[in-house]
């Protein structure tokens, strides 16, 4: 898809928390996606998203360097879901972006799903570019 570069996406069919609640897979591993970014000034977007019972989703949330853009919890009755989505600058072309997030894990908490999508910077055109535009819209004008 043009304008998109790398993506990652990961499912926890169920998960823990290690000693200061910071939550880890079910392997062990931090809730989060990585990727390296295919071009410069890119913007990666991540987002985690999971679903329990009986309000145990809570409301999830980024971890810096990830710049929240909106968290929510919703639902009723025996199904809820939360969800947050950030966004962090993608630097140079070839940087390793890690999307951390924070989330409930463990009792009712059925599953967690996160992404991360780089979108690429559109280039601004050259000098070049921009003289032979004016260029062309001036030989391109009538005169009356």
């Amino acid at each position: 898809m043009p304008g998109v570069g790398n993506t990652d996406a990961r499912f926890y069919s169920s998960a823990t928390a290690d000693a200061n609640f910071n939550p880890l897979s079910p392997t062990g591993d931090p809730i989060e996606t990585s990727i390296t970014t295919s071009g410069p000034d890119s913007l990666v977007l991540g987002m985690v998203v999971n679903n329990g019972s009986q309000n145990s989703s809570g409301t999830p949330s980024v971890n810096p360097p990830v710049d929240l853009l909106s968290s929510g919890q919703y639902g009723s009755g025996g199904g809820w879901a939360g969800a947050a989505f950030g966004t962090q600058d993608g630097g140079a072309g070839g940087s390793a972006i890690t999307s951390a997030f924070s989330t409930n894990t463990g009792g009712d908490v059925r599953r967690i799903r996160t992404l991360s999508v780089e979108f690429l910077a559109v280039p601004e055109p050259g000098n070049a570019v921009l003289v032979a535009i004016g260029l062309a819209g001036l030989l391109g004008r009538r005169r009356r």
